[in-house]
């Protein structure tokens, strides 16, 4: 794609100042950009150009708090599976005491959300009116167990009689262990391709059952139950279809787009959720940028996956927004795998980045001299598309899209750090 980047001194018209990253400060006054650009929205989504950043979790931190209490957004979701954010919602909300986080979230999840959620804790302890955390997402472990787990307790009151194919099912399922990704696709790659495509099939048929058999269901339990179950089981299916598709990726077998498969299902999941919510419910998705954006997520020219942020723009329209969060530095955490001795089986480190190249935000805002300052840039200000930027920072590299087009505003910060508390 070429860069039709106008003149950057122009970013200066549509980026604003932003005081601190604070989210302890209540002063909302630099952030009230963003009030008016998300006044019609439903859902927006809150980003992260790279894992394990001190300074994004602090900038979420404080937009989301503006977001709870300037906005009335309600609930906010996370890169967690519904089993994992139902167990997570109790210390947030105030069980057990704020250094039991190990107990209740693994060590990626503290990883990538744990200032922010020590912040929620902190902010739901304090307030009248706690916010609620909701996983649309697949388990952020790519492991199945705890999805089978809720399915046999549905299944066993309603259709007994198909126990037996989850029996089969469990028994390969629970072979796939891990605290990552990284893990999870070594344990499916570890299994014979009959057992793998043994549990796909388990799987499509419990869903083809379950999809046809909803009338007998709906006469032993409510909707709500049916519809909580059928996400499971569409979470443990989805599931091991991104376990087949990362194992194409490192036997060099990679289909573009095949990833996208986990983002749709987040993206469903979080619509059927809106729509069981109260009309008045609003909800803040704190995921990575390339899951947040509207457009479709390439690398070096190859299509990667059609993101969540991409499905909710199709469905909700203005109804979704979303925001980017990037950075100016020098440097960015990347991880490096494998790690054997790592319990997630890779590392974080700081890796040097080359310079910014035309055609980014980033180069924009230091040759405009912002990349010394908290920023953001309104990409709905009448005349923004005319910035042209058609790349920004992901991780260590680049993700290159029309930046108008994929996202309403981009925050950016000045410096990063790897987050020293990290649990790996």
């Amino acid at each position: 794609m070429t860069s039709t980047l106008a003149p950057v001194a122009n970013i200066r018209s549509f980026a604003s100042k932003v005081r601190t990253l604070n989210p302890e400060d209540d002063g909302f006054d630099d952030l009230e950009v963003l009030g008016k650009l998300v006044s019609e929205a439903k859902i927006v989504g809150v980003g992260e150009g790279a894992h394990f950043v001190t300074e994004f979790g602090m900038a979420r931190a404080r937009i989301s708090r503006f977001l709870i209490e300037r906005c009335g957004f309600t609930h906010i979701a996370l890169e967690l599976g519904r089993c994992e954010a139902l167990k997570l919602s109790s210390w947030v909300n105030g069980e057990g005491s704020e250094s039991d986080l190990s107990a209740y979230a693994g060590p990626l999840t503290i990883g990538l959300y744990g200032r922010f959620l020590r912040w929620l804790r902190y902010f739901n302890v304090s307030n009248s009116r706690a916010v609620q955390i909701v996983g649309p997402d697949l388990p952020n472990t790519l492991t199945i167990w705890d999805d089978l787990v809720f399915l046999r307790t549905y299944l066993s009151g309603v259709d007994p009689d198909v126990l037996a194919t989850l029996s089969e099912a469990e028994g390969m399922g629970e072979r796939i262990q891990g605290q990552s990704a990284v893990q999870a696709a070594g344990a499916w790659l570890s299994m014979s391709r009959s057992d793998r495509d043994a549990l796909s099939s388990r799987l499509t048929r419990l869903f083809l059952r379950m999809q046809s058999l909803k009338s007998l269901y709906l006469e032993s339990a409510s909707l709500t139950e049916y519809e909580d179950a059928l996400v499971h089981l569409e979470s443990a299916s989805c599931t091991v279809q991104m376990l087949e598709s990362m194992s194409d990726l490192f036997e060099g077998k990679a289909v573009p787009g095949d990833t996208s498969v986990r983002d749709f299902h987040a993206a469903t999941t979080l619509l059927k959720l809106c729509s069981r919510l109260p009309p008045e419910s609003r909800i803040v998705l704190v995921a990575h940028n390339n899951h947040i954006q509207k457009t479709p997520v390439s690398f070096s020219g190859e299509l990667t996956a059609y993101p969540a942020g991409h499905f909710l723009s199709k469905a909700l329209g203005v109804g979704y927004k979303s925001l980017a969060v990037t950075h100016t530095d020098k440097s960015v955490p990347e991880m490096n795998f494998p790690a054997p001795d790592s319990v997630v089986g890779f590392v974080a480190e700081m890796l040097s980045l080359e310079n910014a190249p035309v055609g980014s935000v980033e180069r924009a805002l230091m040759e405009s001299q912002l990349d010394s300052d908290l920023t953001i840039t309104n990409l709905r200000m009448e005349g923004a598309a005319v910035l042209g930027f058609d790349r920004m920072r992901s991780q260590s590299a680049y993700i290159v899209t029309s930046l108008h087009d994929a996202f309403d505003a981009i925050f950016s910060v000045p410096k990063v750090s790897l987050e020293p508390d990290l649990p790996f």
